[in-house]
Formats: structure tokens, sequence, C-alpha cells
């Protein structure tokens, strides 16, 4: 009798199931990392330039408040060009919700380019602090 005759398989193996899933989960995460850091390099970071009509709305706002006898006086840090002061009448001021008062805040500090405003009476008194981009923290 003569022997059994085996079949021997040749060619490249494939990859199993959860193999493939592994690799397509794999490229598919740094495919949108690729993406994220694209839209992060694109978009940019820091401060931006302000447009002529955006500064003259805050201008428009900033004025309106000094009419309206809340605001008495801006004015930014000598030493600190990151730091401005915002000197306003006491009694005016807590009767404006703080809407009003983060957004008069966001006026000034963008119109003297500062990014901590401080908000002060006319006594010098500390009533509260303003980080633009954030919001307005009213000290009680």
């Amino acid at each position: 009798m003569g022997k059994k005759k085996r079949v021997k398989k040749q060619g490249v193996k494939g990859l199993h199931l959860p193999t493939l899933i592994t690799y397509a989960v794999a490229g598919m995460g740094v495919v949108f990392i690729v993406i994220f850091l694209g839209f992060l390099l694109v978009k940019g970071g820091g401060k931006k330039e302000l447009s002529q009509e955006e500064k003259d709305r805050f201008q428009t706002i900033v004025s309106q408040s000094q009419k309206d006898g809340i605001l008495i006086k801006t004015m930014r840090d000598e030493n600190n060009k990151e730091e401005g002061t915002l000197l306003v009448n006491e009694e005016k001021w807590k009767k404006l919700p703080i809407d009003s008062k983060e957004a008069l805040c966001f006026a000034v500090s963008n119109e003297i380019e500062v990014k901590t405003l401080l908000v002060k009476n006319e006594s010098g008194e500390h009533l509260g602090t303003y980080r633009l981009g954030g919001r307005f923290f009213e000290k009680k």
C-alpha cells in the first residue's frame, strides 16, 4: 500500500478577525489624532486682533456706561501689561445684574487690551475680578 498524500497549504497566513478589528480601530484613532492636531494648528491659539467693528462696539458700551455714571475711569497697570483697573460708582454698580457687569468688564478689558481686570470703587476698595475668557468673580 502506498502513503497518504498530504495537502500542503501554501501562501500567506491571513489575519484573524480580532486582529483585523484591532488594527482598524488603531488606524482610526491615528487618523482622528492627526485631524485634531491639524485643527489646532489651523485654528491657532493666543490673542486675536480685534476688527474695527468690534472696537467701535466696545467703545460704545464704555461711553454709554460713562454717561450713565457707572464707569468712572479705566487704566492699565504699568508694571503688568496684562492687568488693568476699572473704577466704578459703587451704588450704581451693585444695582447692575451680573450679565451687565460681565459685558462691561469684557468691553473694557478688550478696549484696554488686558486679560485680568480688577473692579474697584472710588475709594479703591476691591469689588471684584474679571478674567478674559472666564467670568466675573464678585467680592461678597
